[in-house]
């Protein structure tokens, strides 16, 4: 019986040092915890700013979802006072974001005809209120 009381004892002692382990562990976690929280907040601040298109970009969009289809790049960077080399950056940005998608081909870059794509369309509905409100 004797030796079943020590071995209970050094089992409490155990669970007490275990405890107190345990607890200075969580005290050590829980600002670690804080900090990641707001690295991934900050990290998701930073990648959505980062996908957000310029005024010329967004109105140029706005205008070839308005479209349906039938917008040709040169006569649209044309009708925002674009360069054919501001132009092409332009669409390509669009394009390499998958906002936008060629509709018909020609043998003239400068006359091809794009449309929206649904992401193009997305991201205009997120920012609709951002979009009026410059109109305005």
């Amino acid at each position: 019986m004797l030796a079943l009381d020590k071995e209970f004892e050094s089992l409490e002692s155990k669970v007490q040092i275990l405890s107190a382990e345990n607890l200075k562990l969580r005290a050590e976690v829980n600002p670690l915890k804080q900090e990641i929280q707001r690295l991934k907040d900050k990290i998701e601040k930073d990648e959505s700013s980062a996908h957000d298109l310029d005024e010329v970009a967004t109105k140029l969009l706005m205008a070839i979802a308005n479209s349906d289809g039938r917008m040709p790049k040169g006569a649209t960077g044309r009708h925002f006072g674009l360069s054919q080399a501001q132009t092409d950056y332009y669409f390509d940005l669009l394009y390499e974001r998958g906002y936008i998608f060629p509709t018909a081909s020609s043998t003239r870059a400068q006359d091809i005809l794009y449309r929206a794509e649904p992401e193009g369309r997305k991201y205009l509905g997120a920012r609709a209120v951002e979009i009026s409100e410059a109109g305005t």
